[in-house]
């Protein structure tokens, strides 16, 4: 062992071993050194209030010190800062911070250090203490002699004060505060007195004591309108007793809060119940809202949001509940959100659901509006058995014009038939009465009876609809039927659609006062890029027992069973996978044709089919090949027409066998290949020119030439690639022979006519 005393370091003065064989090892402070108290010394280093002070030896808990004061302290508390260790705050004995004047010049005081204090051994008693005592009782003496009249100038005080919020911490005591009042002791002002809920970050600006419209009433019966906060106010500002489950009705006050004309808010994860309809005005904003439809079964048509005739309505992250059983409802009046005319709304985020009859979401005659990621789902109907029209949509546009739909979700439209779920007449994403202008994009819809439905009177026209899943339809995955025109579905898969996976069809009546014909024939759809999978995959029977990937079907008017025209399916897919095939068809147009523009198909592929299906039946073709029955005479040295009486095919009506049958009419421009030929009884006498005209034109270098002989009948031959600009004008094969009279061309001669490529 060693001691080390007086060293200028102070914190290495202690007790020390050593560890270690003699010359080597180590020396290790063990300990503190044994006096039982320590000098510290104040020489004025700090300030009176911050005491800056030295020891000979380490300050610790175990040892008394004893300090001078080297001048007295102005303010409370006081700190000391031993060897430039951290500062240390005085206590008295009983734990109290030193007063000003408690430590004075001169002052020995004893202490020890504990934690984070210097703790005296006494409390003080000093001058100082003293002549506070003092003070402090010829202080109280003259307040208590002015406290009535401080009192008397406090309320009337209180009486002129405006604009200066008055604060409750919480909601509650809002509402049940009697103190203030509009007259009396403590009296608010209509319009300038303002009362703020600190909990909530609330204001309200006192109303009069006559109004009518006020939000909420105190139980002293002071009148409040709220107030919005950055453009926002709560819904919960407007419930006289705050929330209390999703059970309450909170539909006056949803009134109320829209009737204030600011956007309004709820708290996210709370329910929110209405009995009836909330009617949107102009610029209504609501902003996470759940509601719930606490009157589900009133009528046919409740709706929990419903405008009319207003524009620029925002719903952000609302959510209804339609809250029914099933069991009530319609199709034509029923909804969780139905927006009625209006432009530029906005819906972003928003999810209804619920059973009964109806729909989801209906936006019926808008314009110019958005729908972002709606989410609808577990629309149901209850029926004993399967009803024979549609029950249930999750989405409907009807009748509107130039708005977007992103990223739609929806699944399990249907019904409860007989006890079990069944996805017959619950139609998911619908378009129908004229809808224009208008563009689909993303989506993933699954487990109803239609995915996307193009349907109705005046039919769809100008629309796009890109990159949408369907999965899982008893039906038609994507239909478009009646009237639709100019209209592309491009890059969308459809997986295990019972009847096909893309079906369009034609009119449904003769006369459609809606929609006139020729006008609005249904016509110039493509469908591009797209797949169908499985199709037929839990087939019912519904819409056709013969399921295909994509179909083309006349509708129920008997004069227009040459519609839809124009259909022209472009590098799309139709694979059935599975072990037992369902697919009858890849692609099947059962159109008639009527005249342009054709139903093709053009670089598709199809596999996997039921027996008897095949890849594709019935697409118009722009090719032809015609021949004759019998002989043909031709008269000397005049170019003449062959005409032809019979026809191998005919993809697109290009040749009539008893009108104009010399000629082959081409159903659009482009570049067309022929091939031709004539055999011409035999005769030595001039020569034989076989040749093609269109519109009556001769095709140079377009013929053949041979000299008459008598040794055998004279075979001529074309082939050869020629553009057509006019199809007006008819492609006729011609002969010109000089035998010095009439010659016979035999039977069989041919021509034929196809396109190679597009205008």
């Amino acid at each position: 062992m060693a001691w080390v005393i007086g060293d200028a370091t102070v914190a290495y003065n202690g007790i020390y071993r050593k560890s270690g064989a003699s010359g080597t090892g180590s020396w290790t402070r063990v300990g503190d050194l044994p006096y039982s108290f320590i000098t510290a010394i104040d020489v004025g280093a700090g300030t009176p209030n911050a005491i800056q002070a030295t020891t000979p030896l380490p300050i610790s808990g175990s040892a008394l010190i004893v300090m001078n004061i080297f001048e007295s302290n102005a303010g409370s508390p006081v700190t000391v800062a031993f060897n430039g260790e951290a500062a240390l705050t005085i206590k008295s004995n009983s734990g109290n911070d030193i007063v000003a004047g408690g430590l004075t010049a001169g002052m020995q005081v004893l202490g020890v250090v504990a934690g984070a204090t210097f703790r005296l051994v006494s409390d003080q008693v000093s001058p100082a203490i003293i002549a506070a005592a003092e003070a402090a009782a010829a202080a109280a003496v003259a307040a208590a002699s002015t406290a009535t009249t401080a009192a008397a100038t406090a309320v009337a005080a209180a009486a002129s004060i405006t604009n200066i919020p008055i604060v409750f911490k919480a909601f509650a005591d809002l509402a049940a505060d009697t103190i203030l009042s509009y007259s009396g002791s403590f009296p608010v002002v209509a319009g300038s007195t303002v009362v703020q809920v600190s909990s909530k970050g609330w204001n309200y600006l006192v109303a009069a004591s006559g109004a009518s419209d006020h939000h909420i009433i105190t139980a002293g019966g002071v009148k409040l309108y709220a107030l919005p906060i950055d453009g926002y106010v709560h819904i919960e500002q407007f419930l006289q007793a705050g929330y209390v489950n999703s059970s309450t009705d909170i539909l006056s006050s949803v009134t109320k809060a829209i009737a204030l004309a600011a956007r309004i808010r709820g708290t996210p994860g709370r329910v929110y119940g209405v009995s009836g309809t909330i009617i949107p005005v102009q610029g209504t904003w609501l902003e996470d809202l759940a509601f719930k439809q606490l009157a589900p079964a009133a009528t046919t048509s409740v709706c929990t949001i419903k405008s009319t005739a207003s524009s620029n309505i925002t719903l952000r992250r609302v959510t209804v509940d339609r809250n029914g059983n099933g069991a009530s409802g319609s199709l034509n009046g029923a909804a969780g959100i139905w927006l009625d005319g209006g432009s530029l709304h906005t819906i972003d985020d928003c999810e209804v659901f619920g059973s009964d009859a109806g729909s989801g979401m209906v936006f019926n005659g808008c314009s110019n509006f958005k729908v972002n990621r709606p989410y609808v789902h577990d629309i149901l109907y209850v029926a004993a058995s399967l009803p024979a029209n549609d029950q249930c949509m999750a989405i409907l546009f009807n009748g509107c014009t130039n708005f977007s739909i992103f990223e739609a979700r929806i699944n399990h439209v249907g019904g409860i038939v007989g006890g079990s779920f069944r996805r017959a007449q619950g139609r998911m994403l619908c378009f129908g009465f004229g809808c224009s202008q208008f563009r689909v994009y993303g989506g993933q819809i699954q487990d109803g009876d239609v995915g996307i439905d193009l349907s109705g009177s005046k039919g769809n026209s100008y629309y796009t609809v890109i990159g949408v899943t369907v999965r899982d339809v008893e039906t038609w995955g994507i239909k478009q039927s009646n009237y639709n025109r100019f209209g592309r579905i491009v890059a969308c898969d459809v997986y295990r659609a019972g009847a096909a996976g893309y079906v369009l069809s034609g009119p449904t009546l003769n006369v459609d006062p809606d929609t006139p014909m020729p006008a609005s024939a249904p016509r110039n759809i493509t469908i591009m890029g797209c797949g169908a999978w499985d199709t037929g995959n839990d087939n019912t029977g519904r819409g056709t027992s013969q399921p295909a990937g994509f179909l083309i079907i006349p509708g129920g008017a008997s004069s227009y069973q040459d519609y839809p025209r124009g259909v022209r399916f472009v590098s799309c897919t139709a694979v059935d996978t599975q072990a037992v095939k369902t697919q009858y068809h890849g692609f099947r147009n059962e159109i008639s044709y009527g005249g342009v523009p054709l139903n093709e198909m053009v670089d598709c592929r199809s596999e996997g089919y039921a027996a008897g299906g095949q890849h594709s039946a019935g697409f118009h073709y722009p090719a032809c090949r015609i021949y004759n029955s019998a002989a043909v005479s031709i008269p000397n040295n005049v170019s003449t027409a062959i005409g032809f009486d019979s026809e191998d095919y005919d993809g697109a009506a290009m040749h009539s066998t008893s009108v104009n049958n010399d000629a082959i009419f081409v159903p659009h421009p482009g570049w067309y290949h022929i091939d031709a030929e004539a055999t011409v009884l035999a005769n030595a006498t001039g020569s034989r020119f076989l040749g093609i005209t269109v519109g009556g034109v001769a095709i140079p270098r377009l013929r053949d030439q041979q000299p008459g002989t008598a040794a055998n009948d004279h075979t001529l031959k074309l082939s050869g690639d020629f553009y057509v600009s006019d199809v007006a004008g008819g492609i006729r094969l011609t002969l010109l022979q000089n035998s010095g009279g009439s010659l016979n061309v035999l039977a069989n001669a041919s021509l034929s006519v196809r396109q190679v490529l597009f205008n």
